[in-house]
């Protein structure tokens, strides 16, 4: 009996050991399991001081070179904040996959520079390295701030390290991320953002692979333009990256501190670096004065585009421009401002206004309804300041080439009436010539729809978007300063639409054009010769200023990544057809035996040579199949169509023989080629049956901006103008793809390298550019546990609860073997 007892003890010891190390390998490998989005999600967000948890020493992650000791420990602490902290730091991964993520960091430093100094995206290919030091400091050190200049900027400069496979200590894998940021201390102390234009990149890539996608915008964790997440592909290939990350003060968000600290002079704020919500033990502290009121000059400054994209297709998306305008007039003025871009922009109706304290600022917001604002105050309705927004239609000039985009021309008017009344009843018209545009065919409300009657003369000068554009006027009554009585500041922030290619390119990209001008006029309030009535002042642009460029904003199509040459060509859609009764391509009727050979436009609209595929064929004596699609000929007569790919630019289509039994097209038919779908469709009319087609232009031409086919044509008649920029009739259709070579690139993964791949490294600036690593896989890609689990933990948690089981059956089984042999 003893016996027996023992033994069935040793069976529930056993049974008891299985279930302990089963369910205790089992909430390891829940808690390893566990991602930094679902843990965010469990946590609570706090957005204000009065939210936040009470302060606790957090985990530290180690950095780079540090050689700190990992503990293994959860710690409580890690879904913990500061005080007034912004961001709610969630529970850390396995501390496994947190250290291999960090490994790719090779080194961080925050450095001081000039904000005119810190080369912008778009401004300059290597920024400059600053040799000031390292502002970070350990968190004891952070106390001591550093004194600050707000026009200056910190420069995150970032260094990444993706080594060779036989030296990592982790392998990327798709989807992991990695997040940089600075984090303010408090909430009410946060006064740096990232630079807008750095912020619009997108991703990490080389000639040939994506590295990363690139997130600067933040989201719901990271409140803001604070750093950089990195969703990275699954890579074999080694690269190196250098970012560069300018941060500047938000004045307005300055100024709002000491507006509700009135007594103060100045402010420390704390940031410190985070990887994915921990802290890294870096931090530095900047002391920032009080800003001071500057006094209102006149300045009307017009900055470039920055292209924002809003879509899957390059070249959709639009252009966000700033107008800065500051004027020293009297309250009682009138103001006009007119913002005019080319025929392949137009406005519709993103636009804001703000009237700040110092020009620039992102302050003073105008809440414009329908087109309108009235200052709500309690005034006489002739002093209030009020604002209106119009629409306007206006036709545009012929351009110098066909590479320049069609644009709105000028005009100096003198005696402008300025719709206002003086002392003495009558109009008040203007002290000096206003520059505005000229030919405006509609002037509307913003957002009011136009009539057909308006639609008609639209189609009857050319089409909206071919020779007609579309952009805005902004009449200002009493407009005064933010607290001033005279004077002030306003600033607009708004964007265009691109609705067509550009012509006009630089280093390879799509540049659009975008030109404004203003008048500004005091109004009388007394008469001349009364007592102490001083002459009336007007502030003004000049026809002289926008002739020159001065007044012109370049929009680029930066597509947002760091290197572009694999979005360099692009595929044309061309085709041959028949005339229809009404004048207009047939599609339904292709014409083949058209011979035509295409020439790259140089800068000036000159023929600049034969153009070639993206395959190197020269596009020469190409004839038209039964398709109406071009082919290259052999000598033996057959005819192999041909894959019509071109480099961005401006091209000429030159018809040298129509197909038999029809009139031959004299002229070229111009073709902007670009991010957006390119469709070219050339007409010919049978012989003995020309027939006039209104406008005068390309009787072969497709123009989707209007009815008209034509649009104008050249003096002589030698060259038909067309192309995205509208000249003429086009025979050129843009609506937006993604170009052939941006689908293939996104869609394909990382390739392995060849053996005889050389090292080049990943060199990554705000200003685009980049060149990557690549080198071959020597690992024999050996399995490797899952992360957080080492083979000491697999075999803890999976062999020895088996053993014990199986000596659990056997006792079993010999128990039950002797109850038979005693038959019990």
């Amino acid at each position: 009996m003893m016996k027996r007892g023992k033994t069935v003890l040793s069976i529930l010891f056993c049974l008891a050991a299985v279930v302990f190390l089963y369910v205790n390998g089992l909430s390891s490998a829940a808690s390893a399991a566990v991602s930094p989005r679902s843990a965010e999600r469990e946590g609570a967000h706090r957005s204000s001081p009065s939210e936040a948890a009470p302060p606790a020493e957090e985990d530290s992650v180690p950095m780079p070179g540090e050689g700190a000791v990992r503990d293994d420990r959860a710690s409580a602490s890690d879904a913990r904040t500061m005080e007034g902290m912004v961001l709610g730091a969630a529970p850390a991964e396995a501390p496994e996959m947190k250290q291999g993520i960090y490994s790719l960091i090779q080194s961080i430093k925050a450095t001081c520079k000039t904000a005119d100094s810190v080369a912008s995206a778009s401004d300059a290919a290597h920024p400059t390295p600053s040799n000031q030091s390292d502002l970070f400091a350990s968190a004891s050190d952070a106390a001591h701030p550093i004194p600050f200049d707000p026009q200056k900027n910190i420069l995150l400069d970032i260094r990444l390290n993706y080594p060779r496979m036989n030296n990592r200590t982790y392998q990327i894998k798709e989807g992991d991320q990695l997040s940089i940021q600075l984090v303010p201390e408090g909430y009410e102390k946060d006064f740096l953002t990232l630079d807008y234009l750095t912020s619009q990149k997108k991703t990490l890539k080389d000639d040939q692979d994506v590295v990363a996608d690139l997130n600067m915008q933040g989201d719901l964790v990271t409140k803001g333009r604070r750093g950089i997440i990195f969703n990275f592909r699954g890579l074999q290939n080694s690269f190196r990256a250098d970012l560069q990350l300018p941060f500047g003060v938000e004045e307005d968000e300055l100024w709002r501190y000491f507006d509700q600290h009135p007594n103060e002079t100045a402010v420390s704020c704390t940031y410190r670096l985070q990887y994915d919500g921990k802290n890294t033990g870096k931090a530095f502290t900047l002391r920032l004065q009080k800003p001071k009121l500057k006094d209102p000059e006149k300045l009307f400054k017009k900055t470039n585009g920055a292209y924002e994209r809003d879509g899957e297709k390059l070249g959709d998306g639009r252009l966000r421009y700033n107008i800065k305008l500051g004027t020293k007039l009297g309250p009682y003025n009138e103001f006009l401002i007119y913002d005019t871009p080319d025929v392949n922009l137009g406005f519709e109706g993103d636009l804001r206004l703000y009237r700040p304290r110092n020009p620039g600022m992102f302050e003073g917001y105008l809440n414009i309804q329908n087109g309108h604002y009235l200052e709500p105050v309690t005034e006489p309705d002739d002093t209030k300041m009020e604002i209106w927004i119009y629409d306007i239609y206006y036709l545009t000039g012929e351009p110098s080439s066909p590479t320049e985009p069609r644009q709105a021309e000028y005009e100096d008017v003198e005696h402008f009436d300025l719709n206002r009344n003086g002392p003495d009843g009558n109009s008040v018209t203007s002290k000096e010539a206003v520059t505005k545009p000229k030919h405006i065919l509609v002037r509307k409300p913003m957002g009011k729809a136009l009539t057909e009657e308006e639609e008609a003369l639209i189609r009857d000068k050319g089409g909206l978007y071919q020779t007609v554009g579309k952009g805005f006027e902004i009449r200002l009554k009493n407009f005064k300063g933010n607290g001033r009585a005279s004077g002030g500041n306003l600033f607009l922030n708004y964007t265009m639409k691109i609705q067509k290619n550009s012509p006009k390119f630089e280093e390879g990209l799509p540049i659009y054009s975008n030109t404004a001008s203003y008048y500004g006029q005091e109004i009388p309030t007394c008469t001349a010769g009364q007592q102490n009535c001083a002459e009336i002042q007007c502030e003004r642009s000049t026809l002289e200023e926008i002739k020159k460029g001065n007044l012109t904003g370049k929009g680029k199509l930066d597509p947002g990544v760091f290197n572009v040459q694999i979005d360099r060509f692009h595929p044309v859609d061309f085709k041959k057809v028949e005339m229809d009764a009404e004048g207009k391509p047939d599609e339904g009727k292709p014409l083949s035996g058209a011979v035509f050979s295409i020439y790259k436009l140089s800068d000036n609209g000159t023929k600049k040579e034969i153009a070639s595929n993206n395959e190197g064929v020269l596009l020469k004596d190409l004839v038209t199949n039964g398709e109406g699609r071009l082919c290259r000929k052999t000598p033996e007569g057959a005819l192999i169509p041909l894959t019509l790919t071109l480099e961005g630019g401006v091209y000429a289509f030159e018809e040298q023989a129509a197909p038999e039994g029809f009139e031959r097209n004299s002229g070229e038919t111009n073709v902007s080629v670009g991010f957006l779908e390119n469709k070219v469709r050339v007409g010919n009319s049978r012989k003995g049956n020309e027939k006039e087609h209104p406008g005068g232009g390309n009787p072969g031409g497709e123009n989707p901006g209007g009815e008209n086919p034509g649009g104008g044509s050249h003096a002589g008649g030698g060259r038909r103008s067309g192309g995205s920029g509208g000249h003429g009739g086009s025979g050129v259709i843009q609506k937006g793809t993604l170009p052939r070579g941006q689908q293939e690139a996104e869609k394909t993964p990382s390739r392995e390298p060849s053996q005889e791949a050389s090292q080049k490294f990943l060199q990554v600036s705000p200003a685009g550019t980049a060149s990557v690593s690549v080198l071959p896989d020597r690992s024999g890609n050996r399995a490797l546990p899952r992360t957080g689990e080492s083979r000491h933990q697999l075999l803890w948690k999976h062999i020895l609860p088996l053993m014990l089981l199986s000596l659990m059956l056997r006792l079993l089984w010999r128990l039950r073997a002797k109850d038979r042999r005693t038959g019990r």
